[in-house]
């Protein structure tokens, strides 16, 4: 539905903006809503939209509240970085990959922190999944041997013992990438 949006004859690009930014505010269907905000970011990335990515960073959905999450660091990073310790201290667990997903790409050595006390919280194995791939690369962002160190005996156990096939790929993943970075900063 949004996709086909763009085709239809709007006299400008302010009105296909509002029709997409009242759906993203107001249609019925989560999904609807998600694309919309995914549409506006892709092709209206300026700060005028904000205050929809802040009003949906409380919808009903967790697919919508996470990525007007993103759109709101991607647009204002200090910003987003308080509304993603917000989101931590508010301790929902069903919004851990949110946080985890920012805290990977931007977050401080502090918030490994977040991650070590969080994987046991997530009941979602899927979200488990995410999670300990976010993980990994957030200490390979951060370059950290002694992190690094601290994490290994979570991602062997994950990889030799969890139940889930997908859970035990996952940790084996984890693994794997963070002895390809460690063998890569040991060759430089």
């Amino acid at each position: 539905v949004i996709s086909s949006l763009s085709s239809l004859a709007f006299a400008n690009k302010e009105q296909l903006k509002t029709k997409v930014s009242q759906m993203a505010q107001t249609d019925e269907k989560a999904s609807v809503r998600a694309n919309a905000l995914k549409y506006l970011l892709k092709n209206y990335p300026d700060n005028e939209l904000l205050p929809i990515y802040e009003k949906a960073l409380n919808d009903s959905s967790y697919n919508v509240a996470g990525i007007a999450l993103g759109a709101i660091v991607k647009m204002d990073k200090e910003k987003g970085l308080v509304y993603t310790e917000t989101i931590e201290k508010g301790g929902d667990k069903k919004r851990l990959v949110d946080v985890a997903t920012v805290y990977m790409q931007y977050g401080s050595r502090e918030k490994e922190t977040f991650f070590a006390n969080s994987y046991n919280r997530i009941t979602d194995s899927n979200d488990k999944y995410s999670f300990i791939l976010l993980y990994s690369r957030f200490l390979q962002r951060h370059d950290d041997d002694a992190m690094t160190k601290r994490t290994l005996p979570l991602f062997k156990d994950i990889a030799e013992n969890d139940n889930a096939w997908f859970m035990r790929l996952g940790g084996l993943q984890a693994l794997t990438e963070l002895k390809d970075a460690l063998t890569k900063k040991a060759d430089d």
